[in-house]
């Protein structure tokens, strides 16, 4: 779906934060076209503190804040990433099932014990970076930890 992935890149890399009202609504209809899931927190994959500064927003905590807003629903901060480790995007394919190991930390000893939770991201190509955030929530206490993002892609 060549819209999409402009629409994703429009707001990743250029800052068009507007594209993002459109991509929430299309990750709220996922959601609610879902009757299945359920969960207890909205969370989203951060984003390292000088990465942040660079970019200015994170794209995935923009995300997961319109669709919280768009089902009347809180999000939480509920990971923090601790290492500033290569951008998955510009890394080969066996490197980046391994750049993120041990690079997210839950973030100040949030309660999720037993917890069900929503982790959203914008596009998930290896799934190593999904992988690493559920490991730190399932660790910390949550019961389960599911993904909704925009696409899936292929290396």
């Amino acid at each position: 779906m060549p819209e999409l992935k402009k629409l994703i890149k429009a707001f990743k890399y250029k800052g068009i934060k507007e594209s993002g009202d459109v991509l929430s609504q299309i990750m709220t209809m996922r959601l609610k076209s879902n009757k299945n899931m359920v969960f207890d927190a909205i969370t989203y994959v951060p984003m390292h503190k000088n990465r942040k500064l660079k970019r200015i927003f994170n794209h995935a905590e923009i995300l997961s804040m319109k669709v919280a807003k768009n089902i009347n629903f809180k999000h939480k901060k509920l990971l923090k990433k601790v290492i500033n480790t290569e951008q998955q995007a510009k890394l080969e394919f066996s490197d980046r099932l391994t750049n993120l190991n041990n690079s997210f930390a839950i973030n100040n000893a949030t309660n999720i014990k037993n917890k069900h939770i929503l982790l959203i991201d914008d596009i998930s190509t290896t799934g190593a970076t999904l992988h690493e955030c559920s490991k730190v929530l399932k660790n910390n206490g949550a019961s389960t930890v599911t993904a909704l993002v925009l696409a899936k892609t292929n290396y």
